[in-house]
């Protein structure tokens, strides 16, 4: 870790994290494999929580990632800052990285990504990229985060490590909070489908057959559903606790049960029903009878 990437994450806690040192934050460290320093004692605050990740064991690292464009091992919407720095030039789909940045930030988490403009071809094991503030935006924009910041390092600051070489950009974003769109004069949460994207609704999609039965657990407002019926021709029944959500998913499924899932009684429901899949997104972690819930699952299968 060169010290102009030191100084340059240093810079950031200070401006944006100067006034949380007391505030319990989860940080972590994408990329973090110490080789020749790291970023962890820039962090060392009592109430905050660092984590340094990367795809193998070695020093500093606490989470080791069995994929690198799907962290399976840290939850959605977990992470109040995600550092990185000197590791996206070395990532082949770096986009794909940076969907899975903005699914396990916390609505208005921040990260900070350092990565060269310039210097020599490194290879650890492969050197792919060099990056510009006008790429940190368009591709902070790709992901859905707000860009708060960029910056590229343009001249010599004589670092002693002769670190000017890699004259440095800088990006530090945020992840808005959703907003909720008014739909029939009611204001309810809404998402939309792309399927470009590699966040977790297109994965689920990809593994869907078309016209085939389908119980949705927590449609919301039925985005999800919506998809499955009017591109993929599935029959979709769905669980949905809000009213107000239901209405609107219900335009798109054979059959809606407005009721809580933990208090649902399966047997009357589904009596003599079986379904080829059963899609319960974002959901699971919300339910407190999660393991009663799978149980009445598997014999809807």
């Amino acid at each position: 870790m060169h010290l102009s990437s030191i100084d340059k994450m240093k810079q950031f806690v200070d401006r944006y994290l100067v006034d949380k040192k007391n505030h319990p934050l989860h940080i972590l460290d994408l990329g973090a494999t110490d080789i020749g320093g790291c970023y962890r004692p820039l962090f060392d605050q009592a109430q905050w929580h660092y984590q340094g990740a990367d795809l193998v064991p070695g020093n500093n690292i606490d989470i080791v990632l069995s994929d690198p464009y799907s962290w399976i091992e840290i939850e959605s919407n977990s992470v109040d800052v995600l550092i990185s720095g000197q590791t996206f030039e070395h990532i082949q789909f770096f986009w794909k990285t940076m969907s899975e940045i903005t699914r396990i930030l916390k609505p208005n988490g921040l990260c900070c990504i350092i990565a060269p403009s310039g210097g020599p071809e490194h290879k650890y094991p492969i050197d792919c990229w060099r990056f510009f503030p006008d790429g940190f935006t368009a591709l902070a924009q790709y992901s859905g985060l707000e860009v708060i910041e960029t910056t590229i390092q343009s001249k010599d600051l004589g670092y002693s490590d002769g670190s000017d070489i890699w004259k440095d950009a800088v990006l530090v974003a945020r992840k808005p909070v959703q907003k909720l769109l008014q739909l029939n004069d009611n204001h309810i949460y809404k998402r939309k489908i792309d399927t470009d994207a590699e966040d977790s609704l297109t994965k689920i999609i990809k593994l869907i057959q078309p016209e085939t039965n389908i119980l949705e657990l927590g449609p919301a407002t039925g985005y999800l559903t919506e998809y499955l019926k009017t591109k993929l021709n599935c029959r979709v029944d769905c669980v949905e606790k809000s009213e107000e959500m239901a209405k609107q998913a219900q335009l798109f499924c054979n059959q809606m049960i407005i009721k809580d899932i933990d208090h649902l009684d399966w047997e009357s429901h589904f009596q003599d029903k079986t379904y080829d899949y059963i899609i319960m997104a974002d959901v699971l972690e919300h339910l407190k009878e999660d393991e009663k819930t799978l149980k009445a699952c598997r014999k809807l299968l």
